[in-house]
């Protein structure tokens, strides 16, 4: 049996799937995504994503960026439940956001 201590919540580019490990997020914030009301239909925040999975929704989306120290913003895509994990958010991504339908951002 070995332990790991770590120096980042879920690491850089967040936590991922490893059989036979098992990992406890010592700032856990497993509380429940009551406010999407910032959330943009339509809006894709391009070029600063540093991952990307699929989730169930844009709440699921939003825990995967607070386990992820690099996390300013996400992206959900509506047609295949993708969701991006964005770097940067001051402008909207490296190059500022953009129209694209069944993105939310």
């Amino acid at each position: 049996h070995r332990c790991y201590l770590k120096s980042m919540r879920g690491g850089t580019y967040g936590p991922t799937i490893a059989a036979g490990h098992n990992s406890m997020n010592m700032e856990c914030d497993n509380s429940p995504v009551e406010n999407l009301n910032c959330l943009r239909e339509g809006v894709n925040f391009a070029g600063a994503d540093k991952r990307n999975l699929v989730v169930a929704d844009e709440e699921e989306c939003v825990r995967h960026c607070r386990d992820t120290d690099i996390c300013k913003a996400i992206v959900f895509r509506e047609s295949d439940h993708r969701c991006y994990i964005i770097s940067k958010s001051k402008r909207g991504g490296a190059s500022g956001p953009t129209i694209a339908a069944g993105h939310n951002s």
